[in-house]
């Protein structure tokens, strides 16, 4: 497929650990048929919208972000994968990127004294940058419109729990969350025979696949 990323376009401190995390993660999302499908520019977007966005804001409103947060907030979906090959993954990216990523799938071992806060941070930065992706500004209903509803659900219970660790951070999620729901809860007023009919697909599609093993 076509590249239309480039690290060069994003902005970024040129080092070499953010290099080939976007990189990663760049790699990952051209790999899945289900993204790739999107082609070169949606694929872009997505790395300008999300992982880059997301680090851009650690840089912007925290306090010295540190190394390891920022590479794996621009590893993005492709995270988990450094878990599956360790001994590779420790000496490519440093024992503090793979121990944070074993933290994060829950080995609470793992974890150092910025851990517990570096994951707080993650999870704003991140719930950011999808908000702007794939809330804010919508103004149709899709399939996946019910699963945007679980994101600003997850994003309300959560954020309960860790309001004020950032006040920075905190101010901007708390205004984009809160405008999240009102434009799904606009979506469902104005086109509920459309959200009925893709609940109804989904449902569909679950019996299709059958049950989970």
């Amino acid at each position: 497929m076509e590249r239309h990323f480039y690290y060069k376009d994003t902005g970024l401190p040129l080092k070499d650990i953010f290099m080939n995390a976007t990189e990663k993660c760049h790699t990952w999302l051209m790999s899945h048929a289900s993204l790739s499908k999107f082609g070169p520019d949606g694929i872009s977007n997505f790395m300008h919208n999300q992982p880059v966005r997301a680090a851009k804001k650690l840089s912007e409103l925290t306090d010295n972000p540190s190394e390891t947060l920022i590479t794996v907030t621009l590893l993005g979906p492709a995270k988990f994968t450094l878990l599956g090959a360790e001994a590779q993954s420790r000496k490519a990216w440093g024992d503090d990127v793979v121990d944070f990523l074993q933290y994060l799938s829950g080995d609470k071992q793992a974890a150092n004294e910025n851990f517990k806060e570096d994951e707080v941070k993650l999870f704003l930065v991140e719930g950011l940058s999808t908000m702007h992706d794939q809330l804010l500004d919508r103004d149709k209903v899709d399939l996946h419109h019910e699963i945007r509803w679980e994101f600003v659900k997850h994003f309300e219970q959560r954020f309960a729990e860790v309001k004020g660790q950032n006040p920075g951070l905190d101010a901007l999620f708390e205004k984009d969350l809160i405008q999240s729901r009102k434009i799904l809860e606009g979506l469902d007023q104005k086109f509920p025979d459309k959200v009925e009919m893709f609940k109804k697909i989904r449902k569909n599609m679950e019996k299709k696949k059958g049950p989970k093993r």
